[in-house]
């Protein structure tokens, strides 16, 4: 009876600690059940790719490059606009025979102009400063003239071969001469100063000083 009793005793307390252990596992799963609900989702945001920009691409908008020389009974106006190649509109007026409207297909881009009268007749041509496009960076020279302010027509432009070897010159106007500025092959700073002179055909741009 007593072993009974003992017994009895035993499997009570048996079943009780086994209902909390199990009463305990449960607590502990619903409570990280409500802790995973409860924890905010954390989301990480995707990294914007900012394509990158093809320096190659022309310009939407090219740059315009435009001026109007005012020379007495004449006037010069320039119009481009700039891209890989460009067509430079010139048109000269005040003309008393032929007027001149010539329209010019260039590979690059007109960077400068000026009116000058570099023969001293009195009567004025146009230069046009023009930026090649690609490797060379040597400037080109283009030349319209006044014949005597009766027509007009293109400059014969013969330059020396040496710009062509370098391309880092610059062309510019200074006290009414049309001077081109570069450095050689040694490192020398080079100064060319042209001139106006009149040929068979027309009149010729080339060095004749430095």
């Amino acid at each position: 009876m007593k072993s009974k009793l003992i017994l009895l005793s035993f499997i009570v307390f048996f079943g009780c600690g086994q209902d909390q252990k199990d009463a305990g596992q449960s607590n502990e799963a619903a409570a990280s059940e409500i802790t995973e609900k409860a924890a905010p989702k954390v989301v990480v945001p995707k990294k914007t790719v900012v394509p990158k920009k093809d320096m190659n691409l022309p310009a939407k908008t090219p740059s315009r490059f435009t001026k109007q020389f005012n020379r007495g009974d004449i006037t010069f106006k320039v119009d481009c606009i700039n891209q890989e190649v460009s067509t430079i509109n010139v048109e000269c007026e005040g003309l008393s025979a032929k007027e001149f409207n010539k329209k010019y297909e260039v590979e690059g881009q007109l960077i400068d102009a000026f009116a000058l009268d570099l023969n001293k007749d009195k009567f004025w041509e146009l230069y046009l400063i023009v930026r090649p496009t690609g490797d060379s960076g040597n400037l080109t020279i283009m030349g319209i003239t006044s014949y005597k302010n009766k027509s007009a027509g293109d400059i014969i432009v013969k330059d020396t071969d040496i710009i062509r070897k370098v391309n880092s010159d610059r062309v510019y106007s200074e006290r009414g001469n049309l001077i081109r500025t570069f450095t050689n092959e040694k490192g020398e700073q080079v100064k060319l100063i042209y001139g106006l002179e009149r040929g068979e055909t027309g009149y010729i741009l080339r060095p004749i000083a430095q």
